[in-house]
């Protein structure tokens, strides 16, 4: 018997919708075992400004929630949150390094990091994210001599995801150039690691021109990101969050579990 073909339409509905929906929840597995680490530097007439969000899916999140949990009760308490800021902000101070034309410039840690639960202060895997803004006075030169910024990133990230990078001037300063111009698709994480970006006051002119043609306040100079795809080691959910994992070897990237 033959069938029609508007009989067969819901049929292959169905599967399209089923199929999508797979593909769906595939794609939302994998990223559930990413973290993205995200760096925006605001150039001011006087100041500079560094942010890192620290964003942490679920299952990295999980990782960061045990170390967390200082007493193992599976709940993160006050004094447990405010540790952890402690200790993960010294560690992004000591690791963002940040130089002008030579010299090192000292950043220091404004106001209170920011650490969000996203609602449950507990040893789960849901979502978490942190934010350390760091920042120090400027003096820029005037519109005939640029000032040399270099800045180092060397914060250690074991998890997979993206590194991204913002950069972003107020409308007084010119960013002539930077390490990221033209490097199209050959950006790799190394590069968002160690880049310079150079800076000088514009002209009272450039700042006449550049509001006459309705530029803002502020605008952005560049936005890049680059995939993380570190080596990791995957070891059981009950081992101790205070125990070593050694590292993958040449021959293996998992831990055998029996």
């Amino acid at each position: 018997m033959q069938r029609s073909g508007s009989s067969l339409k819901p049929v292959l509905l169905l599967l399209c919708a089923l199929g999508f929906s797979a593909g769906a929840v595939r794609a939302h597995q994998r990223d559930m075992v990413n973290a993205d680490l995200a760096l925006a530097v605001r150039l001011g007439e006087r100041f500079i400004d560094l942010t890192l969000h620290l964003q942490y899916k679920e299952f990295p999140s999980l990782v960061e929630r045990r170390a967390m949990d200082a007493d193992r009760d599976g709940w993160i308490g006050p004094q447990e949150a405010a540790a952890y800021v402690q200790e993960k902000s010294g560690r992004v101070l000591e690791a963002v390094r940040l130089t002008a034309s030579g010299q090192p410039v000292g950043l220091q840690v404004l106001g209170e990091p920011k650490l969000e639960f996203f609602g449950a202060a507990r040893v789960v895997p849901l979502h978490q994210d942190l934010t350390v803004e760091l920042s120090s006075p400027l003096e820029l030169p005037g519109p005939d001599k640029s000032l040399l910024f270099r800045l180092d990133n060397r914060l250690e990230w074991p998890y997979p995801g993206r590194i991204v990078f913002a950069l972003s001037a107020e409308r007084s300063l010119q960013v002539d150039s930077t390490s990221l111009d033209d490097m199209g698709q050959s950006l790799s994480r190394e590069h968002l690691r160690s880049l310079w970006f150079a800076c000088r006051r514009r002209s009272g002119r450039e700042v006449e021109q550049a509001i006459a043609g309705g530029e803002d306040l502020w605008r952005l100079i560049t936005y890049v990101r680059a995939d993380n795809r570190p080596r990791i080691a995957v070891a059981r959910l009950d081992t101790p969050a205070d125990s070593e994992i050694p590292a993958a070897g040449p021959e293996s990237s998992a831990t055998e579990t029996r």
